[in-house]
């Protein structure tokens, strides 16, 4: 009797204390929440929408969207082993209390067919609202619940579902959120043993990553 691996992914906890200046990203982010269309990326203002997943992004300025960009892409690249992986975009968040992060992914539609997401968290107080996965096991939905620290970031694949709960505390909860996406030299060529499979999985008997 043997057992193999149908299909598994996995998310890496980054703990990146004193990389980045969190009292700023906090003030900057929190000021910025009722501008949107102020800062770097413009294309990821506070939606109209009160529905809308994209309601509590904010836009950020180039000194934090700048530092986030560099040491995240070479944090990621070092993970895989390449030097393929680049920024897509990145955004504030921020969630107010008594308020939640709807379920979402990060999911591309058309271009590129693979990247990762990350998030990084400035602050945590407990009952803010950790972050949780959703995947499917045996026909059963399973929900993960990921103990967030402060000055950590967290990579995960952008297909997978994931939200906050209610930050049931009187502080306005705040993080970056970024994606990357990677070119087709590395995903066409990209070995069976690469970290990046721990990201979006892989069956055991490796033929190929897209669907």
């Amino acid at each position: 009797m043997s057992f193999n691996l149908i299909q598994g992914i996995h998310y890496s906890e980054h703990n990146m204390e004193g990389e980045f200046d969190n009292d700023y990203i906090i003030k900057s982010v929190s000021e910025t929440y009722q501008k949107p269309g102020v800062g770097l990326t413009e294309h990821r203002p506070k939606a109209a929408h009160p529905h809308h997943t994209f309601y509590e992004d904010v836009n950020i300025p180039d000194d934090i969207y700048a530092p986030f960009a560099l040491k995240t892409v070479k944090l990621i690249n070092e993970i895989c082993d390449t030097d393929d992986f680049k920024i897509d975009d990145v955004w504030g968040h921020l969630v107010k209390p008594n308020e939640q992060t709807m379920v979402h992914s990060h999911r591309q539609v058309g271009g590129l067919v693979q990247g990762l997401a990350w998030v990084y968290y400035p602050h945590m107080e407990k009952d803010m609202g950790n972050l949780h996965f959703i995947s499917d096991a045996g026909g059963n939905r399973v929900i993960m619940e990921v103990p967030v620290k402060p000055s950590h970031l967290y990579i995960f694949s952008r297909e997978v579902l994931h939200f906050t709960p209610i930050n049931a505390t009187k502080t306005d909860r705040v993080s970056i959120s970024g994606n990357f996406y990677t070119n087709w030299a590395f995903l066409d060529n990209v070995k069976p043993d690469n970290n990046f499979f721990k990201y979006i999985g892989r069956n055991d008997k490796y033929d190929t990553i897209y669907d």
